[in-house]
């Protein structure tokens, strides 16, 4: 029984200007997140560590963080995330990572508020988790 793929309408996973921070430390990954966020619709803020997310989150609230697991030198993904759910308790996150879900990725998890994402992904794959947790 032969069936259809679903149909998939990729403009409904434009945003509405929401305001993502993108952390990762490969200026290269920085710049694609930009891009296809601003493509997206969304208004993106790319910083490359835990650190300078902690800064920019003093005083700025995001809709959505996107966090790379492995950084470094300095923070990871999960430390960046805890301190900045200290920050805003109830911030949404995506938690990235070129490696299969390991520990860190699921005491991420385990804070709530998140979901995984395996690089690499696909743009759809990408916007599709962010629509989602965005809700």
């Amino acid at each position: 029984m032969d069936s259809e793929p679903p149909s998939f309408n990729i403009s409904e996973l434009k945003g509405k200007g929401e305001n993502i921070l993108f952390v990762d430390d490969v200026k290269e990954q920085r710049a694609i997140g930009k891009k296809v966020l601003t493509d997206f619709r969304y208004n993106p803020v790319c910083l490359e560590s835990g650190e300078k997310a902690i800064e920019y989150c003093r005083t700025e609230k995001p809709d959505l963080l996107i966090v790379d697991m492995i950084m470094e030198p300095g923070m990871n993904g999960y430390e960046t995330l805890k301190a900045l759910r200290k920050i805003h308790p109830d911030l949404k996150a995506i938690v990235i990572s070129g490696y299969s879900e390991t520990d860190q990725v699921r005491s991420a998890l385990d804070l709530g508020g998140a979901i995984f994402l395996k690089k690499p992904y696909a743009v759809e794959d990408f916007a599709a988790a962010i629509h989602k947790i965005l809700g």
